[in-house]
């Protein structure tokens, strides 16, 4: 079980804005703006970077993944493909507890796991062992990149092709 997430994922809203951009009275009434859209994904970055220093990779950071509620809140969900790269970093009384890293079933190398449009080359190409914190940030580059243009930096209809671009 875990917490219900109310609101909408930044995809959607970025969709959203770029279509109230061609209707003025739109626009006045959607509640996310660019610089809004921005200031939530710094709090993304943020999100991210803590996850980083607990030794996490997320693997899968695209607009989609990040949460927007209603009063600003900004969750990045889906931590199904992340991987532990480091010490995991527990949270205790009256310090801090490391424990060894997490023995998790790692991706076979070759093997491309994510939405091609926003992972890495590295990631594209299959070569995990080369996937770190690295890989995120390029994610939320992607993602910013998104937000500013309204579209995702490659695009296909086919896969293999938007792989091709990516590489």
């Amino acid at each position: 079980s875990m917490k219900r997430i109310a609101g909408r994922d930044m995809s959607r809203v970025i969709r959203q804005a770029r279509a109230a951009s061609a209707d003025p009275a739109a626009t006045k009434s959607l509640r996310w703006s660019q610089r809004r859209l921005v200031e939530a994904f710094r709090d993304a970055c943020r999100a991210v970077a803590y996850a980083h220093s607990k030794g996490v990779i997320h693997r899968d950071i695209k607009p989609a993944n990040i949460m927007l509620g209603e009063f600003g809140e900004v969750l990045v969900v889906d931590w199904g493909l992340a991987r532990v790269v480091g010490p995991r970093v527990l949270p205790g009384e009256p310090g801090e507890l490391v424990a060894e890293p997490r023995r998790l079933a790692k991706t076979p190398s070759g093997l491309v796991r994510g939405t091609p449009s926003y992972m890495s080359p590295e990631q594209a190409a299959g070569n995990t062992e080369l996937i770190d914190e690295r890989s995120d940030v390029y994610g939320l580059g992607a993602t910013l990149y998104e937000i500013l243009s309204g579209r995702a930096p490659f695009e296909s209809p086919a896969l293999a092709e938007t792989i091709k671009l990516v590489l």
